[in-house]
Parts: structure tokens; C-alpha cells; sequence
């Protein structure tokens, strides 16, 4: 037996000997195992010691082990819904070793000389998919879908469900087709939660609106020559993470009476925030926070918007024809400053 620097592991060998009972691995006691003995093992050892025995195949997921790891770990992790449901504190041993285990197979598989997709999930949403957003982390995915010819709505599913692969949470019906999506985490008015922005589009005469006419039907990403005129409008909506995890608990399996139960007694998680309208395109969209604050970042030609979404001030910029721009307020907002970098290429 080989002298341990550790005088916890010393005493324990030395009892074990006086009492001329064999000595293990298996004989220490649990938390010198977990504390004093996988400290020093990699992540595969870990892995690989699942396969010796019951014990630490148990040993192996406690959530201690997998925090330390984390509380050490140097490549960068997934980001995780931003609530205390996923605080380092609330974590599982589930969700820790899955954090850990995932960026270390994406690191290797980045690395490699021909990186490769190891699984790949196929879920119906019973709809047509239109396009689609991943939130940050992957664990939502906001999806445009239409229902039959003219039915148009917004999808939020989660995809790491503990019941179900991938399941709708939640869903709104939308005027037209939802294009140029957008989504974030985001707090609003003191809540946490998803921000999504889209934008939809329609006839500009209520009389081509009354006679059918679809405009939904025509690309987003060309400029196109309608046969009708047609105004454009921008939407901003927000859904609680608290409203979300209803949804969510796994007591609940998806598709049973008691699930549909809870959802049908629950009020729409979606919550409008504001709506911007016009007579011509938004080319970009963007969500970001300045100063604490929730803004809608909007692109129209060579106009820049910034509005907050709480004091619903808009900030103008006007991009000049190369490197100047002028600034025009609704507003005078002090605390809040602005820059606009431009990046230029020449060919040579």
C-alpha cells in the first residue's frame, strides 16, 4: 500500500488495518471517495468508473462531483434559461454532467478534421415550419407555422423535455405569415423571460383585405413588385420563464388529461410589448439591452431605430452615404449613448 498525503485517507487505512480487515477502494467511506479520490480523475476516467460497480456508478452521480468540474471548467458552456430554476445551486447532477459532457464533445468535435453531426432529431409540429429561431442554449426553438392555407401562428417548443424529445409549450395565432424572428432572454417589466420579435404583412387597403388577397405567399428575402400595396408591422412579444415551466413540469406528461387540464386553466404566456407599423420594409431586426433596459433594434434602409421598450422612446440614426450619420431624438435620453461602427472592404 502506497503512503497517501491525504491524512483523512491515512486514518481510514490505518483502522481498516487494525482491524485486519482487507483493504479496497471500495472500503473507504463515501465522501472520501467523492471528496478526497475523484477530485483527480478526468471527466472519461469519471465516465468510465459507471461500469465497475453499483456503488460508484451511484457515486458518479452526485451532483458534488459534476459542480466541481463546472466550477473549474475553461471551455466555454451552452447558456442556460437565465432563472433560479438553473442557478449553479438548483442544478441536477443530470443537468451538470450534461453541461460539462456536451462542450467537451463539442470542443473534440470542432477540433477534428471533419467535424460530423453525431445525432439529429426529427419531431412533427403537425404544421408547415415557415422558418424558425433557436433561442440562445438550444433548449427553445421559436417556430413560424401555417395550418392548412391561411391559418398563421407562433410555436414555442422546448426540445430537452424530461417526457418528450421536443413539445410545443405554447402558441399564438399571428394576423399573417411571421417572418425575420428573432428571439432573446430577456427581463421585462421585472420578469424573466423569451423576447421574440417577427414581422408580418399585408394589404395596405382594407378593400384588397376584405377581397383575400395574400401577400404572406411571397418571399421575404427579395425585393418583390406586389400587385397591391402593402404595409409592413413589427411585433414584439414576451413570455415569462415562469409561465413557460408550467408547461414544463414533467408530473404533467404531455398529452394526458391532467396536462391539458393544467394548460387550459393557465392564461396566454405571451404578452405584447410593442408594435411598430410601416409603408416599407424592416430590413433588420434586433433585441439588446442598454443601461439595464430592453431594446428593439430596427434597420430601414439607411435608417437605424433604437426604441426602448419600456419608455417606448425612439432614437433615429441616418447612415450617411459612406462613413457619416446624424442623430435625431424623440427624445433626449442622457444616460443612454449610442455608437455606430462601419466596416468598409475595398477590392484590391
Amino acid at each position: 500500500m502506497f503512503p497517501s498525503p491525504n491524512h483523512l485517507i491515512r486514518r481510514t487505512v490505518q483502522r481498516f488495518a487494525a482491524s485486519r480487515r482487507k483493504v479496497t477502494l471500495l472500503s473507504l467511506p463515501n465522501d472520501t471517495l467523492v471528496d478526497l479520490i475523484l477530485v483527480h480523475l478526468c471527466v472519461r476516467d469519471i465516465l468510465r468508473l459507471r461500469s465497475v460497480c453499483r456503488l460508484l456508478y451511484e457515486l458518479t452521480h452526485q451532483p458534488m462531483v459534476w459542480k466541481r468540474i463546472l466550477r473549474k471548467f475553461h471551455l466555454p458552456l451552452p447558456p442556460l434559461p437565465p432563472t433560479t430554476r438553473y442557478s449553479f445551486p438548483a442544478l441536477s447532477s443530470l443537468e451538470a454532467e450534461r453541461l460539462v459532457t456536451r462542450a467537451l464533445a463539442a470542443e473534440a468535435n470542432w477540433r477534428s478534421t471533419i467535424p460530423k453531426a453525431y445525432k439529429s432529431w426529427r419531431f412533427c409540429v403537425y404544421a408547415d415550419i415557415l422558418s424558425m429561431k433557436i433561442v440562445p442554449g438550444g433548449k427553445y426553438i421559436v417556430v413560424s407555422v401555417r395550418e392548412g392555407t391561411s391559418r398563421y401562428s407562433l410555436m414555442l417548443l422546448v426540445m430537452e423535455h424530461r417526457v418528450k424529445t421536443a413539445y410545443p409549450v405554447a402558441k399564438i395565432a399571428t394576423a399573417s405569415k411571421a417572418y425575420k424572428i428573432e428571439a432573446k432572454y430577456m427581463r421585462y417589466q421585472t420578469e424573466m423571460g423569451i423576447m421574440i420579435t417577427y414581422v408580418q404583412r399585408e394589404p395596405k387597403r382594407a378593400s384588397d383585405r376584405m377581397a383575400g388577397i395574400d401577400v404572406s405567399d411571397y418571399s421575404e428575402d427579395h425585393a418583390i413588385d406586389y400587385p397591391v400595396p402593402v404595409r409592413y408591422e413589427l411585433n414584439v412579444i414576451h413570455c415569462p420563464l415562469s409561465a413557460v415551466h408550467i408547461a414544463e413540469d414533467p408530473r404533467f406528461p404531455p398529452g394526458s388529461s391532467a396536462y391539458t387540464a393544467r394548460i387550459d386553466a393557465q392564461r396566454s404566456p405571451f404578452n405584447s410589448v410593442t408594435t411598430m407599423r410601416s409603408n416599407t420594409t424592416f430590413d433588420f431586426t434586433d433585441l439588446d439591452a442598454l443601461n439595464g433596459a430592453p431594446y428593439i433594434v430596427v434597420v430601414q434602409g439607411r435608417n437605424i431605430l433604437f426604441k426602448n421598450l419600456i419608455s417606448r422612446n425612439v432614437r433615429r440614426i441616418r447612415v450617411g452615404a459612406l462613413f457619416g450619420y446624424e442623430e435625431e431624438a424623440s427624445e433626449v435620453l442622457p444616460n443612454v449613448r449610442f455608437s455606430v461602427a462601419f466596416v468598409v472592404s475595398f477590392p484590391s
